[in-house]
């Protein structure tokens, strides 16, 4: 199996790598996006990705706003690191006007992934495509590992002792609490924002969201 994380590797869909000398005995390649041009409506980073059948998608989804505080969470960590690699003041805490800009803005991407990759997604019950819920794969990672290899090879048997000693390697992390972050008492507001579409992933997902 390969990989390529898009905006790391190549910046090329497909893999530009794919065919090459060192990949040639892979059988499967994994190619990573977040589907930016939903974020940005900008081709430079990214350009747009289209919903087919022609090829295996393995989509992740989560809940709306906890995903955008672990994206800011990440956005704030790398800020702090990078002052400190150039020497610089670090920067101040961040305030809940910030979030509440920042939050605003993730959560219209978020809105626009689920409903192009789940709610119009005309084949997402297929078998080319596999929707991932993140809490199942945090809650139970080794069953899911497993659900993940059989989508992608459904001809080969799973190796459990392989995909244990993986996740012993690579484990997942926890998930943290949401009521736990600084800016908690906003949710009721944001929640507004994406709670339909939510609510509608949930009616459609719920076997997946539930489980």
């Amino acid at each position: 199996m390969s990989y390529c994380e898009f905006y790391n590797c190549c910046s090329t869909r497909p893999c530009q790598f794919i065919g090459s000398e060192d990949w040639s005995s892979m059988e499967v390649h994994f190619q990573k996006s977040h589907d930016e041009y939903l974020r940005r409506s900008d081709e430079e980073p990214e350009p747009p990705i289209s919903v087919t059948k022609d090829t295996k998608h393995l989509i992740q989804f989560r809940h709306p706003i906890p995903s955008t505080i672990s994206d800011y969470r990440l956005v704030n960590k790398r800020l702090r690191k990078k002052a400190e690699k150039e020497k610089m003041p670090c920067p101040p805490a961040s305030t809940e006007e910030q979030w509440m800009s920042f939050a605003k803005w993730q959560l219209k991407y978020r809105i626009r992934f689920l409903e192009k990759w789940v709610l119009q997604n005309p084949w997402w019950n297929s078998e080319q495509y596999y929707l991932l819920n993140y809490e199942t794969l945090v809650t139970q990672p080794l069953a899911t590992l497993c659900g993940v290899v059989r989508f992608a090879l459904p001809n080969e048997e799973v190796n459990l002792d392989r995909a244990q000693s993986a996740l012993a390697q690579r484990p997942v992390k926890a998930i943290r609490n949401p009521l736990d972050f600084e800016f908690a008492s906003t949710f009721s507001d944001l929640e507004l924002l994406c709670s339909d579409v939510w609510a509608e992933c949930e009616k459609k997902l719920g076997h997946l969201i539930l489980s």
